[in-house]
């Protein structure tokens, strides 16, 4: 399992269009990084933190301001 923008997904792609649609939302992170057991997918603490770097790097790079 990867962070946005490590995979498949299109993740930059769909933030684009959303930019360029005007979108001034909100974003929701919730990283499913580690394997799934009986409780589902979790990533942990030092997982989330990869995570949520990596998706604010893509806004950084992108000239999207957050909070």
């Amino acid at each position: 399992m990867v962070a946005a923008g490590e995979g498949d997904g299109q993740v930059v792609e769909t933030i684009r269009a959303l930019r360029e649609d005007g979108f001034d939302g909100f974003f929701s992170l919730e990283p499913h990084l580690a394997q799934a057991d009986e409780l589902g997918g979790f990533s942990g603490p030092s997982e989330w933190t990869r995570a949520h770097a990596a998706f604010t790097a893509m806004l950084q790079d992108e000239g999207i301001e957050y909070a």
